[in-house]
């Protein structure tokens, strides 16, 4: 009777752990981290989510073509104590010659184990072995960056990896990707910056053009797509806190240091749509409005939301409802020192 008792005890045990394991978010972060620091806002974000036990990073992938780029993603990586975390990039035309201020001086002044592209598998191959192995309906996208890679996983065929297209692993893998991008209901005249390929901040634009549209139009209808538009993140400051609350040899303060001086916040459309994936709306002082329309996306890159489309797939767009709370959420996991350190 012991000996079943035990067993029953090990079994209830061992659902528990399976139960605990299930409910921590398998995260995607796709980024641009070059032109602007928020990136490093996210990434560092993700990773106090994941000290936290909410979160696994099951890849990180880079969206323009800065061959150091990822190599900024792999010293955050590396302070955290995650350089176990698969790195990929778009290694293309498009932002090859950009370099945020803060990036080289990462690159080349602070310790990790990649420093360049080259030592990195493409984007698409990373993304493509992260769903292969993950279980369905469990991973998370947190795109906050231009959509190139997101256009070209849809688009990719079946392969060594995997006997499956881009298209159905996404489909099958895949429950939410929340996208830094457009304006909402709608751009009118303009577009936005991750939409229409970097207003040509980022030069001309290359393999990017027309991506943003693509992946919208391209999302298979069971994947639930948030988007957090420029709107909300430029409301939401975040970032000057890491100068008081971060040591020194903290990596993330210092990008913001490098790219804003002391103590200077910064709009926060990544950080926000990446606690957003993780957390959901409410987390972030926000609510999702829109059900039952859809993101039209035209191939310049702007966009208009789309009222009741009886075929609407399953899309909504952010709506702020406290600025302050938002940033200060932020703040507070930019400030979580690392748990690995």
């Amino acid at each position: 009777m012991l000996s079943i008792m035990k067993l029953i005890l090990i079994l209830s045990f061992l659902t528990f752990l399976l139960s605990l394991s299930s409910s921590v978010v398998q995260l995607i972060i796709d980024t641009d981290m070059d032109f602007d620091v928020d990136d490093v806002g996210a990434v560092c974000a993700a990773h106090a989510m994941a000290d936290k036990g909410e979160v696994e990073i099951i890849a990180i992938v880079h969206d323009a073509g800065y061959p150091k780029g990822i190599g900024a993603v792999s010293v955050l990586n590396h302070y955290y104590g995650r350089d176990e975390i698969p790195l990929g990039a778009f290694k293309g035309k498009f932002g090859a010659e950009t370099a945020g201020v803060y990036i080289d001086d990462l690159v080349d002044n602070w310790e990790s184990p990649i420093k360049h592209y080259d030592q990195v598998k493409d984007a698409v191959e990373v993304l493509r072995a992260a769903l292969a192995s993950a279980e369905d309906q469990s991973v998370v996208i947190s795109s906050v960056g231009f959509l190139t890679n997101i256009a070209n996983l849809l688009s990719s065929p079946g392969d060594n990896i995997s006997e499956s297209t881009g298209y159905e692993l996404v489909r099958d893998k895949v429950r939410l990707v929340a996208i830094m991008g457009g304006f909402f209901p709608s751009s009118n005249e303009y577009s936005e910056f991750n939409f229409n390929c970097g207003w040509q901040f980022m030069g001309k634009p290359e393999e990017c053009e027309g991506k943003a549209r693509q992946a919208v139009l391209n999302m298979p209808k069971e994947v639930k797509m948030v988007f957090s538009g420029f709107e909300v993140g430029v409301e939401v400051k975040s970032g000057a806190a890491l100068t008081r609350c971060a040591p020194e040899n903290n990596p993330c303060r210092q990008a913001y240091i490098d790219y804003l001086g002391e103590e200077v916040d910064r709009n926060s459309w990544d950080p926000l749509t990446t606690i957003l994936a993780v957390r959901g709306a409410a987390a972030v002082s926000c609510e999702e409005v829109g059900q039952g329309g859809r993101n039209e996306v035209r191939e310049d890159g702007s966009n208009y939301w789309v009222e009741d489309d009886q075929d609407a797939p399953n899309q909504s767009y952010l709506l702020l409802l406290d600025a302050e709370a938002a940033g200060d959420i932020i703040d507070d996991l930019l400030c979580s020192p690392p748990a690995r350190k």
